[in-house]
Parts: C-alpha cells; sequence; structure tokens
C-alpha cells in the first residue's frame, strides 16, 4: 500500500508485549511496553519485482530491535 500510495513506511516495533499479554492467556498483566518507532524508509524506489526483498529488509530490522543478541 505504501508502495502504491508513494509515501514512506515508518515501522514500529513494541517490545515486551509478552509480558502483558502471555500467549492463550485470558487476561491482560500490568507490564512496561517500549515502543520503537525506527525512521522512515523510502519506498520511491520499490518495484513489485523486488517486494519482496524490501519487505524482508524491514523484518530483518524489526527482528534485529526485538533480539539485538541475535543481531551481534
Amino acid at each position: 500500500m505504501a508502495m502504491q500510495a508513494g509515501v514512506p513506511v515508518v515501522p514500529v516495533v513494541f517490545r515486551n508485549v509478552l509480558d502483558a499479554l502471555p500467549k492463550d492467556a485470558l487476561v491482560v498483566r500490568p507490564a512496561t511496553i517500549e515502543a520503537v518507532v525506527l525512521p522512515p524508509i523510502d519506498t520511491a524506489g520499490w518495484t513489485l519485482e523486488r517486494l519482496d526483498e524490501e519487505i524482508e529488509a524491514i523484518r530483518a530490522r524489526y527482528l534485529g530491535i526485538l533480539d539485538p543478541v541475535q543481531q551481534g
């Protein structure tokens, strides 16, 4: 959608969400959730042929924020 609209993608990663709502939980627990807003990513040069690669690059950035030990 961002590519078609000609606007940047602004990745937002939420950390520690499972502390507040573990898998299969029915009740939300008190927890501190951190929102990490990454710099906008320009989509002007994106093409349909490379879209999967662009998406994978953004996913890698998300994973790097969620688990920086694996990226180091």
